[in-house]
């Protein structure tokens, strides 16, 4: 089964490490932006590894298969599509 997920943006110190991390939008970045801690950004993940029976194609988040999709990932004929593309 082929899910995607996007874990969030977790406060982790490799922040230190890139350009944007320098000055106010460094401290914005950081303060406001990075809102999970390391358990929780690896939290969906984990669960998307081990949950059995997930639908396929379904995004994740927080845990749990997300409640708004757009049309196009409604559609079984293009997901058919591009899974045999890739």
């Amino acid at each position: 089964t082929a899910v995607s997920l996007h874990p969030g943006v977790i406060r982790t110190p490799l922040w230190r490490e890139t350009a944007a991390a320098g000055g106010l939008g460094g401290f914005l970045l950081g303060r406001f932006m990075a809102d999970k801690s390391i358990p929780q950004g690896a939290a969906t993940t984990v669960w998307a590894a081990v949950a059995p029976n997930l639908p396929r194609g379904e995004y994740l988040d927080d845990c749990a298969v997300a409640s708004k999709r757009s049309d196009q990932a409604k559609d079984d004929a293009l997901a058919d599509a591009l899974w045999e593309a890739t």
